[in-house]
């Protein structure tokens, strides 16, 4: 009789665990499993706690959750995921992915002078990629528009 192949985390090498769990919490997030996706990143968070990759994982999971939350529960989620972005964007200074992604985050909650200058890091980071230039443009467009107009008064942009 054959047995059935299965994973045991304590055999394999801290590496591979690592991203055996930020595979299957991809898996879950793809699935709409946030609560999953969140435990097998801190899950993975456990064998590395400064891992930047399972940080912003973790972090664009907790920012979703926040998205379907209200009150102080949303805020909390909003709070971690900025702390992980940090995390991550520190860990990390060299990638143009960490400082887009923390970006991302930044204008969902409609902080977008912020955002622009994380974009901004992005594109001196990785000057050819285009997405990341017209990405600085959008944000530079919307914070344009949320200045105040020659009346006096302010103009607001609403971002999701």
């Amino acid at each position: 009789m054959r047995r059935s192949a299965t994973l045991n985390p304590s055999r394999m090498p801290s590496r591979t665990t690592l991203e055996v769990f930020i595979a299957i919490a991809s898996l879950r997030q793809r699935n709409y499993d946030l609560h999953g996706a969140e435990l097998e990143l801190r899950k993975a968070l456990l064998i590395f706690p400064q891992e930047p990759i399972a940080s912003a994982n973790l972090a664009i999971v907790l920012a979703d959750e926040g998205e379907q939350l209200r009150g102080r529960d949303a805020t909390n989620k909003y709070n971690q995921a900025e702390a992980l972005f940090r995390s991550a964007v520190t860990a990390r200074s060299d990638s143009p992915a960490m400082h887009a992604n923390f970006a991302a985050f930044l204008i969902r909650r409609g902080r977008l002078e912020e955002a622009e200058r994380m974009l901004q890091v992005a594109t001196i980071l990785a000057p050819d990629n285009e997405t990341l230039a017209a990405n600085l443009r959008g944000v530079e467009e919307l914070r344009a528009q949320a200045q105040p107009g020659r009346d006096g008064k302010e103009r607001r942009v609403l971002t999701k």
